[in-house]
């Protein structure tokens, strides 16, 4: 009896870790969602100077950026599954369609890659599609998280590079 009572003792006493996130166990807050919108944001405006030929390796790295931004964010992981997605099927079509004549430009900070002319316009559908899919699979969140989703899948799905 006496070792019973000194566990429950030591199971009382024991100090409890807050949750990695929140205390609701949910993570899902406006500072949160606000930060991957801007990331996006900034990210479309910078790919939007860009020729065309360069924007598809410039959305990769907004995206990549946007993704690494909610990775350490359990609740935010659909948003980080599909940003993911884009970001890694742009970097396969960017390797597998660049052009060999053009030149790597620097362009804030990074360099961007360009596609041939010649696939521009199937890799201009491939990306709406790819967008389409991935906002849908924001949007499908259930709930709470819907209200934190719905500005990050409305702005990659207007976004108007492609």
């Amino acid at each position: 009896m006496r070792r019973l009572v000194a566990l429950l003792a030591w199971f009382a006493l024991a100090p409890v870790p807050a949750p990695a996130q929140g205390f609701d166990g949910a993570g899902l807050s406006d500072r949160q969602t606000t930060l991957v919108t801007e990331v996006l944001a900034e990210g479309l405006a910078s790919c939007g100077e860009l020729d065309i030929a360069y924007r598809f390796d410039c959305f990769r790295e907004t995206t990549r950026a946007a993704a690494r931004r909610v990775s350490s964010n359990a609740a935010y992981w659909e948003v980080e599954i599909a940003l993911t997605r884009i970001s890694r099927n742009l970097g396969q079509w960017v390797q597998d369609f660049r052009d060999p004549d053009a030149a790597s430009i620097r362009h804030d900070g990074a360099r961007r890659t360009a596609v041939s002319a010649s696939a521009i316009p199937s890799l201009t559908a491939a990306t709406r599609r790819l967008i389409e899919d991935a906002a849908g699979n924001i949007r499908r969140a259930s709930g709470r998280e819907g209200t934190y989703f719905e500005p990050i899948a409305d702005l990659i799905e207007g976004q108007t590079l492609f």
